[in-house]
């Protein structure tokens, strides 16, 4: 047996004072003389031990009355077998991932979840809670009911390594076995986990929440094809993990509808829906369908601008005629200049500088180039076929090496080529070089038989190792050239694209100049936030990587004016709904629901309280000594 109030127990000393008070209570008798005293002195005899005898249970239950009732304000109680010790800790993980909108009796999983909690916290208690983006340590059970509620969907995730590491942490300093809740749908890009792989000092608890409805249509992506000047198609593709109904899906700007169309999912397949648009620029795009389930996946926002077209800037002395056939308007904006008459302005507005094959490169213009290159330019650099061993913008070029030589090797894994080619292609025709220099520095591109480089990259700048004119090359004949100077063309400045996905880094170039002391923001009509950002010669370059933004459509602003649009939306991994099968569990306990957890919780931490069986005997020892009083002659 326990006590609440164990204090109270220095009470017990008060049980002196019946003893006093009875052991030391004297009473005179007076003396009165009888003719014949031999009957009445055997009466006085035997009320005298009658006297003792009451006087002493009167005194036992005074005693025990007494001290039933500092026991009673005591509260003593008996623990549970299965109570943990006194500095054992329970973390409750609360999933608010994307896919926790699926329903369940008309709700989410996630408002279920936190319905549940909310009936089930104790205000008197204290709790440690996190989510995919809030963390709660040690609160009150009153104060977490007040944050739970406040608690939103987010694209941040935790996976199992993340949640051991947070609760590793959390448990650090408790020697005991503890307790890790989570409660999740347990979707499958959770990741699996081992539980009997790791040494832990708490044990899981998993709170398995099913959503009732399964079934799932989404929006996957947004693009655009077939641009002309005049028109353009808008191509949506939706999926369904069933065989859907016929679905409605609408494209607005803003409130205008600007089309409507009907996707069919006779066999549960992805489906391509065109429109047709002839706006030059949309604002505040929204792809939308009709869909109860999760919500997220059923919308995307988008926005077309017009784009600025790269500047280019060619310096050098052979033709350039192969480059003014990929770099066309409207996206590039060309000029070609000679080493010796050069516009100096080209330094301050190019996006890219191309060296093509210059012979002479003087001090002035390479200092030049180095120092558009540090403002964000992207530079290609062609050696001329007399070029000299140098160190030219990072890299080292050296002896020249005569003969014949074939480009074998593409790096499919470059950043420039990632996304250009769906597979690789190992019997194309080889393009081939006549001489070429040792190229050394930065990573490579294309590749000779021999391994020594032809095309390398250095941060924004690439060189090739030989002249491609027509008399050392006939790499201008090669397919490979359009795709390469055209993504390098391209990435020179970084148009924005109709969408971008939150939860990951996004680098935006943002074609504006600013003074030093100027920033550009983005706001939504409800808030401005000023994100990261590089002030260059010819383009503002931002980073939405710390910021915590919302799906929709933002502005951004110079000084209050609009200079562009930026449209974010979540990712669309959470939409597949997988889930992890629960038979890998061995070591944990799986509940359905919140109240079930907490009411086996509850079930195993009972304990047996007796403060109202002392007040009972207080009572009784009451009764006993009034009836002792009343009726014990």
């Amino acid at each position: 047996m326990q006590f609440q109030h164990p204090e109270l127990l220095y009470a017990l000393i008060l049980l002196v004072i019946p003893l006093i008070v009875h052991l030391f209570r004297l009473r005179k008798f007076q003396k009165e003389d009888f003719t014949n005293v031999k009957f009445l002195k055997q009466a006085i005899q035997e009320t005298r031990k009658s006297a003792k005898l009451k006087k002493f249970l009167i005194l036992c239950t005074r005693l025990l009355l007494l001290a039933c009732l500092i026991l009673a304000f005591a509260q003593p109680f008996i623990p549970s077998k299965k109570i943990s010790k006194e500095d054992s800790k329970v973390l409750i993980y609360l999933d608010n991932s994307l896919s926790m909108q699926a329903r369940i009796n008309g709700s989410s999983l996630l408002a279920s979840a936190v319905n549940d909690l909310y009936e089930n916290l104790n205000n008197e208690r204290t709790y440690s809670l996190i989510t995919n983006s809030r963390e709660f340590y040690e609160v009150s059970g009153s104060e977490l009911k007040q944050e739970i509620q406040n608690i939103d969907f987010t694209s941040e995730k935790i996976d199992f390594s993340g949640l051991n590491l947070k609760a590793g942490s959390f448990f650090r300093n408790s020697t005991f076995k503890n307790e890790l809740v989570i409660i999740s749908d347990f979707q499958s890009n959770l990741s699996e986990v081992k539980n009997d792989s790791l040494e832990r000092n708490f044990v899981i608890t998993n709170i398995l929440l099913k959503n009732a409805n399964r079934n799932n249509i989404k929006i996957d992506s947004v693009y655009l094809e077939n641009i002309d000047p005049e028109n353009f198609n808008l191509s949506v593709k939706i999926s369904a993990n069933y065989e859907a109904s016929p679905t409605s899906v609408s494209v607005y700007d803003g409130e205008q509808l600007l089309g409507r169309n009907s996707a069919n999912f006779e066999t549960g397949e992805q489906q391509l829906l065109n429109f047709r648009l002839n706006q030059d620029s949309i604002t505040n795009g929204i792809v939308e369908l009709e869909d109860s389930n999760i919500a997220y996946d059923n919308k995307i926002f988008f926005s077309l601008t017009r784009k600025s077209p790269v500047q280019i800037g060619i310096i050098g002395d052979a033709p350039s005629n192969y480059l003014n056939r990929i770099f066309t308007k409207p996206e590039f904006d060309i000029k070609s200049y000679s080493p010796n008459q050069i516009d100096f302005d080209v330094f301050s507005n190019a996006n890219l500088l191309i060296l093509n094959e210059a012979k002479n490169i003087s001090a002035s213009l390479k200092t030049n180039i180095e120092n558009t290159i540090s403002n964000g330019a992207s530079l290609i650099f062609i050696p001329a076929s007399t070029s000299e061993n140098s160190n030219n913008f990072g890299f080292n070029f050296g002896n020249k090496a005569s003969g014949q030589k074939l480009i074998t090797t593409i790096n499919y894994e470059s950043p420039l080529l990632r996304d250009i080619f769906d597979e690789q292609t190992q019997n194309f025709e080889y393009p081939s070089v006549q001489e070429n220099l040792q190229l050394r520095g930065g990573r490579s591109i294309l590749q000779f038989s021999d391994n020594a480089s032809f095309l390398s990259a250095r941060d924004n700048v690439y060189a090739f190792s030989a002249p491609i004119n027509s008399n050392n090359s006939n790499f201008q004949n090669c397919p490979l050239i359009v795709p390469i100077f055209y993504k390098i063309g391209l990435e020179a400045l970084a148009q924005p694209k109709i969408y971008y996905s939150l939860g990951i880094e996004n680098t935006i170039d943002v074609p504006v100049k600013i003074n030093n002391d100027e920033v550009l923001e983005i706001s939504n009509g409800e808030e401005n936030l000023i994100p990261q950002q590089r002030n260059y010669n010819h383009k503002v370059q931002i980073s939405t990587e710390q910021l915590n933004l919302k799906p929709g459509t933002y502005k951004v602003l110079q000084k209050d004016l609009p200079v562009g649009r930026i449209s974010m939306n979540y990712d669309r991994t959470e939409s597949e709904l997988p889930y992890l099968d629960m038979s890998e569990f061995n070591s944990t306990k799986i509940h359905e629901t919140v109240d079930d957890y907490f009411s086996k919780m509850k079930a195993d931490t009972e304990i047996t309280s007796l403060w109202k069986w002392f007040v009972i005997f207080a009572l009784i020892f009451l009764g006993i000594e009034t009836l002792l009083l009343k009726f014990f002659k």
